[in-house]
C-alpha cells in the first residue's frame, strides 16, 4: 500500500489505502487497469453508524484502460479504496484537502 501527495494530487496504488480525513474530490483518474473487467470503486470513509457507501465505481473496458472522472464532492470523513484490481488511482483535490 502506498498513498503518496503531490501538488494537489493523491496517489493511491492498492485496495485499503485510504484519505483518513475530509476531501473534496474534483476529479479521479485511474490509469493502467491491466486486463478486461478489472474493477475500481472508492467507498466514503465513515464515522457513523452503517457501512460506508460506494462514491465512484468503474470496469476497465481493456487492457491499459484509464478513465477521468470529475465529480466535485466533499467527503468529511475521506475516502478508502475498496477494490483496486490492476492501476493506480489519482485524486485532484479541491478546497477541502490541502496538500
Amino acid at each position: 500500500m502506498a498513498v503518496t501527495i503531490a501538488d494537489k494530487t493523491i496517489t493511491l496504488t492498492a485496495q485499503g489505502d485510504s484519505v483518513d480525513e475530509s476531501i473534496s474530490i474534483l476529479s479521479i483518474h485511474w490509469i493502467g487497469a491491466t486486463t478486461t473487467g478489472h474493477l475500481l470503486e472508492i467507498s466514503q470513509s465513515s464515522a457513523l453508524v452503517g457501512s460506508p457507501g460506494v462514491i465512484y465505481s468503474d470496469h476497465a473496458a481493456g487492457a491499459n484502460y484509464v478513465s477521468r472522472s470529475y465529480i466535485d464532492a466533499f467527503y468529511p470523513n475521506g475516502i478508502e479504496i475498496t477494490d483496486l484490481d490492476s492501476g493506480v488511482v489519482q485524486i485532484v483535490v479541491g478546497r477541502g484537502r490541502s496538500v
